[in-house]
């Protein structure tokens, strides 16, 4: 648990906010200036205890494309909004995938393959991890994807992840908290039934919405037939990327879990068709300088009259921990 004055942070300064808290920044110091902290209000002991759950998780998590949590704190709320305030301290990131595909889209460009590639090794490998943990992170989505000013992708906000027990084999999953439109088919009821495996897998679909997202800039599925999503896949992405490229989001976007790729053979699959990149033994891997450009092209105002995921507009955006 960390050392935390409240008197250092930068309460006025809201970097970002929703549902699940704001986003401050501590005072400008060289050190400080590295981190953020999360507020999240709780109004019950039960509250405390959900908040509880990420920080346990962030805390027992040591990998290049998740999020680290560096410390929490609790803090009394007296007055109108009595309570607490949990407060994590984690590092302080550029921007959010979200934000980096509405400036794709306002400059019309189309994301770089290889930036695809790289996006898919480091989630998948961050998901092996988490999997392999008995994590279930429930809750990908671009809002939850963060890019630093170096390009590393880091895989956020695990306060909807399940802890598995060994022994469960079959369970029922409550999807509240999580976005439904990221959601696997087998997950997006208000009660599913799930076993193990399906449960990881869901993961696997969410990765594959968000990446063809990525890919198209927009939505490209609804509730929909296999034969149909396939379809529209091709349609979309087949005459900007390679076949080999199209044929993996593919094999994260099936209906059916038994056919849908686990993270081990997301993985292969990637080492397979692209061994000049992938067969490496350091799986931090760096976002080109064009996928950076991007962001630095509408944050310099050179796209003029176009609203964009800039200070200008932080409070609206989705743009968290910039």
């Amino acid at each position: 648990m960390f050392r935390c004055d409240p008197n250092k942070i930068v309460w006025d300064e809201k970097l970002g906010g929703g549902a699940f808290g704001s986003i401050h920044p501590f005072r400008k110091s060289p050190e400080e200036k590295k981190w953020v902290v999360k507020a999240v209000h709780a109004n019950s002991v039960t509250d405390i205890i959900k908040s509880m759950q990420e920080i346990v998780i962030g805390f027992s998590c040591d990998h290049p494309s998740i999020l680290p949590i560096k410390g929490y704190h609790l803090l009394t709320v007296k007055g109108k909004s009595r309570g607490w305030e949990v407060i994590t301290k984690m590092p302080r990131m550029k921007g959010d995938l979200r934000g980096l595909i509405n400036n794709y889209k306002l400059a019309e460009k189309s994301v770089d393959e290889i930036d695809i590639l790289k996006l898919l090794y480091s989630l998948g490998s961050a998901l092996e991890y988490l999997h392999k943990r008995k994590i279930a992170h429930r809750d990908i989505k671009p809002e939850n994807i963060l890019v630093s000013d170096e390009g590393i992708v880091q895989l956020a906000d695990i306060g909807a992840g399940m802890l598995v027990q060994e022994d469960e084999t079959s369970f029922t999953v409550n999807t509240r908290g999580t976005t439904p439109i990221y959601l696997a088919p087998e997950t997006n009821l208000k009660t599913a039934k799930l076993t193990t495996r399906d449960l990881f897998k869901s993961d696997l679909w969410s990765l594959g919405v968000v990446t063809g997202e990525l890919c198209s800039l927009g939505r490209i599925l609804n509730k929909e037939s296999q034969q149909a999503i396939s379809a529209k896949v091709e349609e979309k992405l087949s005459s900007k990327y390679s076949k080999p490229c199209v044929e993996i989001i593919l094999g994260l976007l099936q209906v059916d879990t038994q056919n849908r790729f686990t993270t081990s053979q997301l993985i292969q699959a990637l080492e397979i068709n692209f061994p000049e990149m992938f067969l490496i033994n350091n799986k931090t891997l760096f976002l080109s300088e064009n996928f950076l450009s991007v962001r630095l092209l509408i944050e310099h105002n050179q796209l003029t009259g176009l609203k964009a995921c800039t200070r200008s507009n932080r409070e609206n955006s989705s743009c968290k921990y910039r």
